[in-house]
């Protein structure tokens, strides 16, 4: 099994029970050091693979009803702005200082991650 498959997988997993898939596709990413643009349109095009597998799981789960769907379309023009505003100040950010803030946000996660582990 090569590490894009272990990464892979274990974003798969973390993103369907915790939705904490970034870490896993994030240390495998960073290493490859791709352009600012690829590694987010390669994210990007991750987690919108990952998000469509797992909506066969919502549905059997009834995740996915009225109430969600109309929250999920009140919501959605704010989904848009906040990704226009991601795509202008990424595309502001010079590649370097764009790694060093994607480290250091991991790092905050990862700290997260076991403090929610720790305290249950």
């Amino acid at each position: 099994m090569t590490s894009a498959s272990i990464a892979g997988a274990a974003a798969g997993f973390t993103s369907m029970i915790a939705n904490a898939g970034a870490p896993p596709v994030q240390i495998y990413l960073l290493p490859q050091r791709l352009a600012r643009d690829a590694f987010i349109g390669t994210s990007t095009v991750f987690f919108a693979t990952v998000n469509w597998l797992k909506l066969p799981a919502f549905l059997a789960l009834g995740q996915v009803n009225r109430e969600s769907l109309v929250a999920s379309a009140l919501l959605a023009p704010v989904a848009v702005a906040a990704t226009l505003a991601g795509v202008s100040l990424v595309r502001r950010i010079p590649q370097k200082l764009f790694y060093d803030i994607i480290q250091i946000l991991m790092g905050l996660v990862g700290l997260k991650l076991i403090a929610d582990a720790l305290t249950g």
